[in-house]
């Protein structure tokens, strides 16, 4: 089976500087086959047993004793990333060429689950006495909450001040305004 190694801080800023010659040497010794590098990123395409097992560790081994330090390598099958890619994890982000996207993988399970930003349609974004914010809706009124704004796409922002279930006002017909009691219409 193919598999695809990504290790983490090679040849980034000066540090971390390794051969791909040497790298791919590394893992031939360690029992991969086929072993090829992508640039000078780190990233290894080899083949191997499907259950990785020893030569996980054997690679490990081999790598760390060439960097000097105890690798962070995280391990992929060429199948699992192209169901990722068939996925689409980004949907129609994928088309916003003003959003950069990145993906990332995990070594191991994570200890907490990260706090992802919430993100609003840009309509319900105001600015007002040289703050930005939005009217949260609390109970039967409107609270104003000052926000800091993230990455944007033409209809979105990302806010972390909000909770995920937050409910925000968007314009009406009435100045919105702290404290004012409303009757909200939720979706």
């Amino acid at each position: 089976m193919t598999h695809v190694a990504f290790l983490r801080a090679v040849n980034v800023g000066g540090k971390g500087l390794v051969k791909m010659a040497d790298l791919q040497k590394a893992f031939t010794a360690a029992g991969a086959k086929n072993v090829r590098t992508v640039i000078a990123s780190g990233n290894v395409i080899f083949d191997a047993p499907a259950s990785l097992g020893p030569i996980r560790d054997r690679i490990l081994k081999k790598v760390g004793a060439l960097l000097g330090a105890e690798p962070v390598i995280v391990f992929r099958t060429l199948p699992y990333l192209e169901r990722l890619i068939e996925a689409a994890p980004f949907g129609a982000m994928a088309n916003d060429k003003t959003v950069k996207l990145y993906v990332l993988f995990l070594s191991g399970k994570p200890k907490a689950l990260p706090a992802f930003p919430i993100t609003i349609p840009k309509e319900a974004v105001h600015r007002e006495q040289g703050k930005t914010g939005v009217y949260v809706l609390e109970g039967d009124h409107l609270k104003w909450v000052v926000i800091t704004q993230g990455v944007n796409n033409t209809t979105r922002t990302q806010v972390h001040e909000l909770k995920e279930n937050d409910a925000v006002a968007l314009p009406s017909e009435k100045p919105l305004k702290d404290g004012a009691v409303v009757e909200p219409i939720l979706p």
